[in-house]
């Protein structure tokens, strides 16, 4: 041992704490323990801290250290004993500590007492002499030990030659050992059963068990009889050194290994194992692809397994079924054979057990048929379950009569000879297999039988002895290396843990079934099965079997094509074996050749290894396939094999991962590597394959009105289930669109055929394949170009007199409006001070959208330094100088009718270095104090941005609390009342500099910020006392004269958040008195004071009155003395008159309603000095029809979520009598709750549901019926919430060294709103906040800037009109540094065409996949007519340009074009359109038509309105253009553009008492019309009885026509403001303006269209 230990820890090092001490939650009394394991060399020095100071062994403190770790016991913890301790370790190398606190909770009153119980009966005292009696244990072992070592018999050696095959090296070694001679263990046997005959008894004498083997053997063999394995019991523990030997039984994954022996016997032929395996795998097939236990148990019956129907077969699945833990299911099937039977046939037992264990649910086939063991079939291992199989037979449900003899001998003892007789009756039961009779000579071999057998004879005391003599014929020697078979998983946590193919070093193997072991590279040590451990030769053969077998058992997907010449894979480049530190990243490379393209599978030892974030798995279209380990684990040291096969052969690489020291504690408790050794099958033997796309995300496009086909390939086994989206939206299959599939092998094949496209069908579509073992996404984008519209007849050209009809011209279709859609989204830049930035957008929509910039949130104008421009739908940002202040977010808002969009990007400015002078510094307050977080930077001219646990904090925030500010260089965030919310981690930022601190809040007690006070009210009315307190969510009590209140109709609590109500109902006298609330330990008092009436009504009037339409009605209330009363009607008093007519009679008071009528039906109310009493009026007679009111009514409603929605039903006449009411929600009634409210009166039925989620949705329905009439309405209610996180896996491709592309999967849910951008930030390894890189409303993003040799993290926040979702953490980290790629020509972008006009063609392109390793510098446009073969450049665009409009092309030709990347290395290969022809010729269409009505609405505005043109020209119009001119000037101003749709317009910001000219222009793609003019100018007057209230309210009415604005100076050009000129047109003859040539020519050009 000793010598193991200095091997382990030869290598000089500093301390390390492997373990940590964690942190400790207890209860005053209790024991606290904190325990810290170490290494380093020399041993280091450990002292124990308690906050700063040396704890020392005490009564109540005990620290205890050795060779690799330390404790410290604390004894009858208090209070005193709460706070932070330390473990410090120190060698002249130097020191490490750990740190961890313990928090000490008072004991509850009963916990109390029970502890002083046990203190006063010493219970307490017991835990202080527990080490002293494991001390005495272990001083007892050691001598036993001692005992036996001394009885060892000297072994004489002799040399053994083997012969060994190397398959990691693929060499043949012959190796020469001196070895020695094993003691042979004597064999134990029980004597022959003698069978003692009962008087009177004819039956026969018992059966002589003796082992039957399945074939002929000589009688010698017959003689020997079987060996039983004398299982001794487990050794004591040792608990002062280590665990004690686990209780729990070895798990049965690996079959116990038998005893080596010098003459091997026990070797199985391959042909008696290779059938019924093949067997079991056929049943595992047809239960996965669906046949039920009972369909494959038929097949068994129809004989159509007879390899499992042998003797070996059935003990095999016995034994398979038994290490499932299913043991009862063998009894079970036993007992059902035996019953009632004195003979029975075994034959089918193993079956029967096997059918019924997996038919129970809580079982998988894979745990059954994984258990299967080729050593199940070796004939002696079948005899003896055969044996025991027998006897298990013969015993059950009979009485015994036999007499046993066993006769133990035991090895280096004095062969003592143990003798037990038992007497017993017995009637045999005659067993047989395959109706032939079994006999077995011995006893069986089951550990239980040994064991008793033991137990009941005096040599129980020598089981210990038995123990070391088994142990030591394997030859098993103290540090002896030995190699995990299988995975193995402690299932109470008592055993430790194995990975396969872990080495360790024995330390204890006294224990038969359990080894005590270290592990060679964590050097942790623990007790272990012995049956999962091998020697290395053995390891070694059984790792090169395995491999092989499941090679072969690999499938192959692919097929060579006809003729094509197919030749076996090939490693052309081998794997290399690495060496990595603990917890870094590392990679295996290997490159194969052949054809078919191999099939590439990674092992580990003898486990294929599946793609997941842990193993990231590639393979290159340059056949490189690769193996990257992200974080290396100790477990992971090993053999890695990488396979490439296909239908011709297979070709394998191996090499060794080596984990060197330190060790570090990147796993602790975080990871779990168990699933590395799942015991995958890629040929259907246990698991499978997720699904893998065979082709990369790809767009096609369509001409409408054709046919297309999407189709998309993938890998999976099993089958995957198949959906498709288009645009997020699930497809189903309708006479247009069809789903097809095809399959070959495990080679799938899914078709979306949509047939007579249309232009809705563009878009993205989306298919994603799933099955058990995972899920896969792959998107495939449609565009649909317009349909080429026919050439003109000329004959419709010679017909002068059909144009002359316009009627008879078909109007142009107003287009739909459509949204504003990103076309191409802002792109994040890094900069330099001084630099010029252009950050450039496309976005489209119907009508054109107008844009905001944003800057941080905040809106910007432009400025000298910071210019907006805009070009078709283009937008671009240009910073001339960038500044250290244009640093941060810039976004860019889109909005128009038809709805928003948005985009964004960050600008990082990289200046001088920004570094803090002042840090952040921790705080501690207590609630509703304020806190002020202060940093000083070295620079005034700077932005700083503050972070609260990870995210951002906005000046839209400050209704939260916070507040900014700014002196200088100091920067401040202000909560000027803390609260509990915002206590957490502050991070302030600026550059790439960060500080933060931690502020703690300490929560006040909730107290009364609004108290009760004094409540006066009259007998029969309601009183209500109010309360308000700091925290909605504490709880209250509340008393009346001391004794707390009960709650029920007369007296309610409602609570709306922090404030509470108290309402009692129905005054009397007694309810006088004090009323108080006591809130923990706070309280607050109030009086309710009742005044006796003076008056009071004998009987309250009933809450219904009913009359008949057209009589007179009558109200009569009794008051118990006479005075005056008023009647109330809907609130409003009551006064005499034909209608009305009041009588009085001594006390009693009446209301007349005069030929009652459907108005006079509502609630009246009699008031008599300070009472009251209501009614409502019904009028009996003829019924009303239900009618509602349909435009006044909301049937659907979208809310957000936790709002709270009412439904309405609103009559169109108030009602004579209520209807009857009753609500449905999916076709159940509702009742009325606190959460949900009915109402229904004479003038409306409503439904209240409050606090709406996910569950509310749905339909409505509102039924009301009364004697005439029945209605039924619908109503949808929908709810808005944030959309869930996005999804992975996340795809990353380095476009460049510092740009990166990434990809994800959309949200699964938008939250009922569309999902209008994805949000994309980024953090630097080592920083904790937050920076974001830029936003996109596709699922990818291009991300630039990226820093050399730093490491970074990414997330993705989906954003809809409801806020933003959860974020999805990418958990790879990416490095700059290891993007290197070879610099090389891009490659082709994928080019379509967008538009096509009678002149003109816009394409569109996306960048290519590969920009050639660096930045792109543009595109290249080229055309070339149908006609030629020479090719002309058309223009040259920046790298961020994607739409280009090819203009002046040639009526009625047919053109080609293509675009072509260029990058420094050179231009890439071009990507060229089809055919495209131009659309027959066109003019601009005929003037608007008139009249010109102009109406004043205003006294500084009108509204225009016209008609559309007769004639569009032959091309769509494209909308219109408004010009107006002020009388007294010469030039017009173009005030806006409107589209096809808007024909009426409001023109705003004119003066009063002025006159205007207003001309209207139609456009189409040719040009403008003629304008459409008012002859005589139109003066803007103020109109008759005009207000400006009237105008406010009139313009917030729906329906009011689109507004613009004429305002000369805010139309001016931005140089002839700067120039400080006028518009008026005389102002263009100054020489100052004649030298800005080129600015004065574009305006002349315009104007000359305006003076027509």
């Amino acid at each position: 041992m000793e010598e193991i230990k200095e091997r382990l820890a030869a290598t000089e090092q500093a301390p390390k704490f492997i373990r940590e001490i964690k942190e400790g939650r207890i209860k005053e009394g209790q024991r606290a323990k904190f325990e810290a394991g170490f290494a380093g060399f020399p041993k280091p020095e450990v002292t124990w801290y308690f906050q700063g100071q040396v704890l020392k062994n005490s009564k109540n403190v005990q620290i205890r250290v050795r060779d690799d770790s330390s404790t410290l016991t604390l004894i009858d913890c208090g209070f005193d004993n709460a706070g932070y301790y330390e473990c410090k370790a120190v060698n002249e190398l130097g020191s490490d500590k750990t740190r961890a606190s313990l928090t000490v909770n008072k004991m509850t009153a009963e916990e109390k007492v029970e502890y002083e119980n046990a203190k006063a009966n010493g219970l307490l005292d017991v835990v202080a002499d527990e080490e002293e009696k494991v001390i005495e244990k272990k001083k007892v072992k050691e001598e036993k030990v001692q005992k036996v070592q001394k009885k060892e018999v000297k072994v004489e050696k002799k040399e053994e030659v083997k012969k060994t095959y190397d398959w990691k090296k693929n060499v043949k070694k012959t190796e020469k050992k001196e070895v020695k001679e094993e003691v042979k263990v004597e064999k134990v046997q029980l004597k022959k059963p003698k069978v003692v005959e009962k008087p009177k008894e004819e039956a026969k004498s018992g059966i002589q068990l003796k082992p039957t083997p399945s074939k002929e053997k000589p009688e010698e063999e017959e003689k020997e009889g079987y060996k039983l394995k004398p299982v001794p019991q487990k050794t004591k523990p040792e608990e002062t050194v280590k665990k004690a030997a686990p209780k729990e039984m070895a798990p049965q994954k690996i079959s116990k290994p038998k005893e080596e022996k010098i003459k091997a016997t026990k070797k199985v032929a391959v042909k008696n194992v290779e059938g019924p395996m093949k067997a079991i795998a056929d049943i595992r097939m047809r239960i996965e692809h669906g046949a039920s236990v009972n369909e494959v148990n038929a097949a068994y019956e129809a004989h159509e397994f007879p390899e499992l129907e042998k003797v070996d077969s059935q003990m095999a699945m016995i034994k398979a079924v038994e290490r499932v833990g299913q043991s009862a299911s063998v009894h079970e099937v036993l007992l059902q054979e035996c019953s009632g039977k004195k003979e029975i046939d075994l034959q089918n037992v193993g079956f029967k057990a096997l059918i019924s264990t997996l038919s129970k649910e809580s079982y998988k086939v894979d745990e059954v048929i994984t258990q299967f063991h080729p050593d199940d079939f070796e004939e002696d291992v079948v005899q003896e379950r055969l044996a025991q199989l027998v006897t298990e037979a013969q015993q059950m449900d009979t009485a015994e009569f036999t007499t046993q003899t066993a006769q133990i001998d035991l090895a280096h003892g004095a062969q003592q000879v143990v003798t037990q007789e038992t007497e017993s009756v017995r009637e045999t039961r005659k067993v047989s297999f395959q109706q032939q009779e079994v006999t077995v000579k011995t006893a069986s071999s089951s550990m239980a039988s040994v064991t008793t057998s033991l137990q009941e004879t005096q040599a129980q005391e020598q089981s210990e002895t038995l123990q070391q003599e088994i142990a030591q014929t394997i030859e098993v020697k103290e540090g002896d290396a030995f190699y995990a078979l299988a995975t193995f998983v402690s299932e109470t946590g008592e055993a430790m843990n194995l990975v396969e193919g872990e080495r360790v070093y024995v330390l204890e193997w006294n224990n038969a079934d359990w080894w005590y072991v270290r592990k060679h590279l964590t050097e942790e040590t623990g007790w272990v099965p012995a049956q999962y451990l091998k020697d290395e030769e053995t390891y070694t053969m059984y790792v090169q079997r395995k491999l092989v077998e499941k090679i072969e058992k690999l499938p192959v997907f692919e097929k060579p094509k006809g003729n094509e010449k197919a030749f076996a894979p090939k490693i052309s480049e081998k794997v290399k074996s690495q060496r990595s530190p603990d917890g870094a990243q590392t990679e295996f490379i290997c490159r194969v050749e052949g054809y078919p393209r191999p099939q590439i599978t990674w092992f580990r030892q003898t486990a294929i290894i599946k793609p997941s974030p842990d193993f990231q798995i590639y393979y290159d279209d340059n056949n490189m396939a690769t193996l990257v380990i992200k974080e290396v684990f100790p477990e992971d040291a090993g053999t890695f094999t990488c396979v490439a096969k296909n239908c011709v052969g297979f070709a394998s690489s191996s090499a060794e991962l080596v984990v060197e020291h330190p060790l570090s504690d990147h796993g602790t408790e975080k990871h779990d590597r168990r699933s590395l050794s799942r015991e995958s099958s890629l040929a259907d033997i246990v698991e499978g394959i997720p699904p893998t796309f065979a082709q990369r995300p790809s767009t096609k496009t369509a001409e409408e009105g054709s046919n297309v086909e999407l189709e998309c390939r993938f890998v999976a086994i099993p089958e995957a289930e198949v959906r498709w989206f288009y645009n997020k939206t699930e497809i189903k299959t309708t006479q247009r669109i069809s789903i097809e599939s095809q399959a070959d092998m495990h080679m799938y094949c899914s078709f979306v055929k949509i047939s007579n496209v249309k232009m809705e069908d563009q878009g993205t579509y989306e298919v994603i394949a799933k099955n058990r073992e995972g899920e896969a996404t792959n998107t495939l984008t449609l565009n649909v170009t317009a349909k080429a519209a026919k050439k003109e007849e000329p004959k419709k050209k010679e017909e002068p007199k059909k144009q002359v009809e316009p009627k008879k011209q078909e109007e142009p279709k107003k287009p739909a409006a459509e949204p504003p859609v990103i076309v191409k989204a802002l792109t994040p830049t890094v900069c330099k001070v001084g630099d010029s930035v252009n950050l450039e957008t496309v976005i489209t929509g119907s009508p054109k959208p107008t844009l905001k910039w944003y800057h941080n949130n905040k809106h910007f104008k432009t400025g000298k330094n910071v210019t907006i421009k805009e070009k078709d739908n283009t937008y671009y940002l240009k910073i001339a100088r960038a500044e250290l202040k244009n640093d941060g977010d810039y976004t860019v808002r889109a909005e128009n009718s038809a709805g928003t969009a948005q985009t964004s990007a960050n600008i990082q400015v990289q200046g001088e270095v920004v570094e803090f002078i002042n840090m952040l510094n921790d705080k501690e307050v207590t609630e509703r104090e304020a806190v002020m977080l202060e940093v000083e930077v070295t620079s005034e001219n700077t932005n700083v941005k503050w972070h609260k646990d990870g995210q951002v904090i906005t000046d839209m925030e400050q209704e939260k609390g916070y507040k900014f500010e700014q002196k200088g260089k100091k920067h401040s965030l202000i909560i000027e009342k803390a609260t509990v919310h915002h206590e957490g981690e502050y991070i302030c930022s600026v550059g790439d500099q960060e500080c933060s601190c931690e502020v703690t809040v300490i929560e006040l007690p909730p107290d009364f910020t609004k108290k009760l006070s004094t409540v006066k009210s009259t007998c029969g009315e309601k009183a209500i006392f109010e309360i308000e307190i700091s925290k909605g969510d504490a709880k209250t009590k509340w008393f009346k004269s001391g004794v707390e209140i009960e709650f029920n109709d007369k007296i309610q609590l409602i609570i709306e958040g922090k404030k509470q109500r108290l309402e009692i109902y129905n005054i009397e006298s007694i309810d006088a008195g004090e009323i108080s609330c006591s809130l923990g330990d706070r309280e607050c008092k109030g009086k309710l004071n009742v005044e006796e009436p003076k008056v009071n009504f004998v009987a309250k009037l009933p809450p219904n009155t009913n009359g008949s339409v057209g009589q007179d009605v009558r109200i009569t209330v009794q008051l118990t003395s006479a005075c005056d009363v008023k009647w109330m009607k809907e609130g409003k008093q009551v006064t005499q008159s034909d209608k009305y007519l009041f009588e009085s009679d001594g006390t009693s008071r009446t209301i007349i309603i005069k030929n009652a009528s459907i108005q006079d039906v509502a609630e009246y109310t009699c008031i008599a000095e300070t009472v009251r009493t209501v009614t409502e009026l019904e009028l009996e007679g003829q019924e009303e029809k239900i009618e509602f009111n349909q435009s006044e009514m909301k049937s659907e409603m979208t809310i957000k979520k936790g709002d709270d929605v009412t439904f309405t039903v609103p009559f169109k006449t108030n009602m004579a009598k209520k209807p009857s009411l009753m609500w449905m929600y999916k076709s159940s009634e509702i009742k009325t709750s606190e959460k949900i409210i009915t109402t229904i009166t004479k003038k409306y039925a409503s439904i209240t549901i409050k606090h709406v989620e996910s569950l509310d949705c749905g339909i409505y329905t509102c039924k009301l019926h009364n004697s005439v009439s029945e209605i039924s309405v619908d109503f949808k209610l929908t709810m808005n919430d944030k959309p869930s996180p996005p999804r992975g896996p996340a795809q990353v491709s380095w476009k460049t060294e510092d740009t990166l592309g990434l990809q994800w999967v959309a949200s699964e849910t938008d939250g009922g709103a569309k999902i209008e951008e994805y949000i994309v930030e980024r953090r630097e390894v080592g920083k904790k906040s937050w920076k974001q890189v830029g936003s996109s409303s596709q699922l990818t993003i291009e991300i630039v800037g990226l820093k050399k040799d730093s490491s970074y993290n990414f997330r993705v926040i989906a954003r809809n009109a409801v806020g933003c979702s959860e974020p999805f953490i990418i958990e790879e980290t990416f490095t700059a540094a290891k993007a290197e790629i070879k610099k090389s020509l891009p490659g082709a972008p994928s080019v379509s065409v967008s538009d096509v006009t009678s002149r003109s063609v816009t394409i569109q392109w996306n960048p290519p996949s590969n920009t050639g390793g660096v930045h792109l510098l543009g595109y290249i446009i080229e055309k070339r007519i149908s006609t030629s073969q020479t090719w002309e450049r058309v223009e040259t665009v920046e790298s961020s340009v994607r739409i280009f409009t090819v203009e002046n092309l040639k009526e009625k030709s047919e053109f080609f074009f293509r675009v072509s990347a260029e990058n420094e290395v050179g231009t890439g290969e071009a990507s060229m359109t089809d055919k495209v022809s131009l659309q027959t010729h066109a003019r601009p269409p005929s003037p608007p038509t008139a009249p010109l009505e102009i109406v004043p609405v205003g006294p500084h505005a009108l509204t225009v309105e016209w008609g559309a043109p007769e004639s569009d020209g032959g091309a769509p119009l494209e909308g219109y253009k408004i010009a107006v001119r002020d009388a007294k000037r010469q030039m017009w101003m173009e005030v806006g553009r409107v589209a096809t749709d808007v024909q009426k317009l409001k023109v705003q910001d004119l003066v009063e008492d002025s006159e205007y000219f207003i001309r209207i222009f139609a456009k189409n793609e040719v040009g403008f019309s003629d304008p459409l003019e008012n002859e005589e100018p139109f003066k803007v007057v103020r109109p008759p009885n005009y207000t400006e209230e009237q105008e406010e309210k009139r313009s917030k009415g729906e329906g009011d026509p689109p507004s613009l604005s004429f305002s000369t100076t805010e139309t001016l050009s931005s140089w002839m403001r700067e120039a400080n000129m006028d518009a008026d047109i005389q102002c263009y003859t100054k020489s100052s303006v004649l030298r800005r040539d080129e600015y004065f020519f574009r305006i002349w050009y315009y104007a000359s269209k305006l003076f027509k």
